[in-house]
């Protein structure tokens, strides 16, 4: 293999190995996008319950405790570091909706990027 061959099969590689991490990134921000989605159908509901309403209050992962619906107009969010801060429930919509946003802008530019390498690999391709 001549010197320019070996440089543009590496070139192609590694091309391809940051079209594959463009891609998990699209994944993961597919799952994040469906995650925020279903949070803000649930504020929806939510925001119909009334005080004194059963409700399924979760203790860990697919563990559940039957109780009754208190203040309702508040929520707690965890923002991280064990820190816990009270919302409204228009506050906290729009927080997540921003996020939504946020989301989505990233994963249209992670999707330009990776049609841009795309591009690339089918250049390089063509000229061998």
């Amino acid at each position: 293999m001549e010197e320019d061959e070996k440089q543009q099969f590496m070139e192609m590689q590694i091309a391809e190995k940051q079209m594959e991490q463009l891609q998990q990134y699209l994944e993961n921000f597919d799952t994040q996008i469906t995650n925020i989605q279903e949070m803000l159908v649930s504020l929806e509901e939510f925001e119909k319950a009334t005080a004194g309403s059963k409700v399924l209050m979760p203790l860990h992962n697919g563990i559940f405790v039957e109780g009754l619906l208190g203040e309702s107009k508040k929520i707690k969010i965890n923002v991280g570091s064990n820190v816990v801060v009270e919302k409204t429930i228009a506050e906290t919509k729009e927080l997540l909706s921003k996020q939504l946003a946020t989301m989505q802008l990233y994963k249209a530019e992670t999707m330009g990027e990776l049609e841009k390498f795309s591009e690339k690999l089918s250049g390089m391709e063509q000229q061998e």
